[in-house]
């Protein structure tokens, strides 16, 4: 039976302009996937860093890990390993789009409260919105 399109191995990047950051989303792909698309798409130094950054990954993932999320110093590397539900897979997802939101948000001095939540809850939307339409 053939995967569905968010089941197949994926990277793409989502932009969040407005806080000139980039978010990168690995769908169940290796280190050796995640560094390779880093060095044809990102500045090299960059790639160099997260290339340590994810050592560990293939290991470290084997059984009940769902996803992970690194930042790079200009924006976040988000690996997920989909599921054979796009419920349990859309699940980790939002996991990790919020952990994005959090150190994103919190990096820019805006801590969530209720004055910023509502900041909060529309850069998770604009997210998992972006990363279903990639994914779908």
């Amino acid at each position: 039976m053939k995967k569905k399109r968010w089941q197949q191995r994926q990277i793409f990047l989502i932009n969040a302009d407005i806080f000139k950051v980039d978010v990168v989303i690995a769908v169940d792909s290796t280190e050796a996937d995640a560094v390779k698309w880093m060095k044809k798409n990102a500045h090299k130094r960059l790639h160099e860093q997260l290339a340590e950054k994810f050592k560990g990954w293939d290991e470290d993932c084997k059984g009940d890990c769902e996803g992970r999320m690194f930042e790079t110093g200009g924006g976040f590397f988000v690996f997920i390993r989909s599921n054979e539900s796009w419920v349990k897979t859309f699940g980790t997802l939002v996991h990790e789009m919020t952990h994005v939101t959090h150190y994103l948000l919190r990096n820019r001095r805006m801590p969530l409260s209720e004055d910023t939540e509502e900041t909060y809850a529309y850069l998770i939307e604009y997210l998992m919105s972006e990363a279903a339409r990639k994914m779908l």
